[in-house]
């Protein structure tokens, strides 16, 4: 039972951060005034996602590193996107 709460807070926990991301990302690409250039728009977002791995990461390593809660984390951040690009856009 331990290892099935471990893995659905894992879960909780990934898909509310692959939120966040996709909330960051379209904001900066609904500001068209602000980045005129792509290049400095590319570099916000590479810069936002580099930010948001290491948030990732902090948070990953307060967890026990099991096989369940990898498998749960990258379950929920591809099932967020799938369903944001392919179902209804959440943001």
């Amino acid at each position: 039972m331990k290892t099935f709460f471990s893995a659905a807070y894992c879960f909780l926990m990934y898909a509310f951060l692959a939120y966040l991301w996709l909330l960051f990302i379209t904001a900066i690409l609904d500001r068209p005034r602000f980045l005129n250039h792509s290049l400095l728009e590319a570099g916000v977002i590479l810069i936002g996602t580099i930010l948001f791995f290491s948030l990732s990461h902090h948070f990953s390593a307060s967890l026990v590193k099991t096989n369940v809660n990898r498998i749960a984390g990258t379950a929920a951040f591809c099932l967020v996107m799938a369903v944001h690009f392919f179902i209804v856009p959440l943001c």
